[in-house]
């Protein structure tokens, strides 16, 4: 049973949503560059010794090409495959692919074997079986410079054996990859990047990702609809899973019926208590333009006395508001009345204190039910269009949101740990302007590091030269800082 909470789930009969998180690495889109590239990776790994490097922005779709390399391997060779996380060292990254391997439990029989050993006396066995060993690193820009010397020394180890590798990450990786790995290795290297859609592309990854899902039918999205997801998502797949989302919750949304009220209430179900208090405001308001003023003061004691006694029933606030509106006006067009006659007084400031006395007693008595109920204001758990990620802007997000949006800052990392990003700041504390932002990355929370706020696009080139020598090896790239500030308010639902 399908639990999304998007509403083009349901309306389009779809088997689960292909848009979300979850599901956009399962199938591969063949659209876009995206086979093309394909073909030209496979051949290359599964000749030995290939070392090769993809790299796209977040987002783009470098999982799902992982998925689909290991995939259409198939037999012929035998993959590992490493999910890189930030600062991941030599020994966390031959353990994981160790483990990928089933070679954990035959590295501890043999402690003292360099994992290195293990691993090229395993790429021989299958040399001699015409195989290879394929090593496929996903967000290899984390990994840390030893990590760099120990795929160079298996490499070198396997240079006439069966062993390939293909690193997949941010762009900012290359620069990484030029300063960790030696310069006979990084010769060696051949870079592709990923390419991203135009506009016909975008449609078919649409049509495509829906027939995925069960739908048989014709996009559900007229042109100029699927124009604008286009345009703003830039051809960038992930941020055009986010506007799919959008858009098409947008075009199947039901139609809303209003709420029945009391007010359409039949007028002949109206309670007994509810005509003699309107009756009653009609008689007031009647003996205010009929009669002498000299004889209405009893009369209207009366009257308000009989409203306050009135068994109040649920009418509508509009009723409740129109009945307050109307006793208003009576109270302000006479004399007040107190809970005793008034007594005569030739001073003027002591009839003022009089009437002001009378005008809150008349309140007093009027129901509870005739009252004004306080307006309340909606909050953002109430009206999904308000709704945000559920957490709070911090300090330094407010600062890059308030920042011209025409200035830039530098970008550092980004991770999907916190606690690390948190501990990467405290680290480099001497990094002006330093602090970071939440973003998603596939439906998770991901965190970028950024640093200063420069007017000018080579300023911010300038700062990163000065920049500690630790923080230049991460290959620190200058951003728009109207890019940031988009992304911050479509997380947070921001205007």
């Amino acid at each position: 049973m399908n639990t999304s909470h998007n509403s083009y789930v349901a309306s389009l009969k779809l088997d689960f949503d292909p848009f979300e998180a979850k599901a956009t690495s399962k199938d591969f889109f063949a659209g876009g560059g995206r086979q093309e590239l394909l073909d030209d990776l496979l051949p290359l790994l599964r000749t030995s010794g290939a070392l090769l490097a993809v790299t796209g922005e977040l987002g783009i779709g470098k999982t799902t090409l992982a998925n689909e390399l290991v995939r259409q391997l198939g037999k012929e060779a035998v993959c590992a495959r490493v999910q890189a996380t930030l600062f991941m060292n030599r020994e966390q990254f031959l353990e994981q692919m160790m483990s990928e391997l089933g070679l954990s439990e035959a590295s501890a029989e043999s402690a003292k074997q360099d994992p290195l050993d293990t691993l090229t006396a395993f790429a021989n066995e299958l040399a001699l079986d015409a195989r290879t060993l394929v090593l496929v690193i996903d967000d290899a820009q984390e990994l840390a410079r030893d990590v760099h010397e120990a795929i160079a020394k298996l490499m070198r180890r396997n240079s006439g054996g069966g062993f390939s590798v293909v690193m997949l990450g941010e762009p900012q990786m290359r620069g990484l990859f030029q300063r960790g790995l030696p310069a006979a290795l990084n010769q060696q290297i051949q870079y592709r990047e990923f390419p991203v859609f135009d506009r016909q592309d975008s449609e078919e990854y649409a049509r495509y990702k829906l027939a995925r899902a069960g739908y048989r039918k014709s996009l559900p999205l007229t042109g100029g609809e699927m124009g604008r997801v286009h345009n703003a998502s830039a051809g960038h797949p992930g941020k055009l899973n986010a506007q799919l989302i959008l858009m098409l919750n947008e075009a199947t949304k039901p139609a809303v019926a209003p709420a029945a009220s009391n007010q359409e209430k039949p007028v002949a179900q109206l309670g007994k208590s509810y005509w003699l208090a309107t009756g009653s405001l009609v008689l007031l308001f009647l003996l205010v333009l009929l009669w002498p003023a000299s004889e209405l003061d009893t009369v209207e004691q009366e009257t308000a006395q009989r409203v306050g006694q009135s068994i109040p029933v649920p009418v509508s606030q509009s009723s409740r508001a129109a009945d307050v509106s109307a006793s208003s006006q009576l109270r302000e067009q006479s004399p007040a009345v107190t809970a005793e006659p008034a007594q005569q007084d030739t001073s003027t400031t002591a009839a003022s204190s009089d009437n002001a006395s009378q005008r809150e007693q008349v309140v007093q008595t009027l129901p509870r039910d005739s009252l004004p109920e306080p307006e309340v204001a909606v909050s953002r758990a109430e009206n999904p269009a308000l709704a945000s990620t559920g957490s709070e802007l911090t300090t330094f997000e407010q600062s890059l949101l308030a920042a011209a949006p025409g200035s830039y800052t530098v970008q550092i990392l980004g991770s999907r740990s916190a606690a690390s990003i948190r501990q990467f700041l405290a680290e480099h504390s001497e990094l002006t302007g330093g602090g970071y932002f939440e973003t998603r990355f596939q439906g998770q929370p991901w965190y970028v590091v950024v640093a200063g706020n420069y007017s000018q696009r080579q300023s911010a080139e300038q700062a990163i030269s000065r920049m500690p020598a630790a923080v230049r090896q991460l290959q620190p790239w200058v951003r728009s800082l109207s890019d940031i500030q988009s992304g911050l308010r479509d997380l947070h639902n921001l205007p």
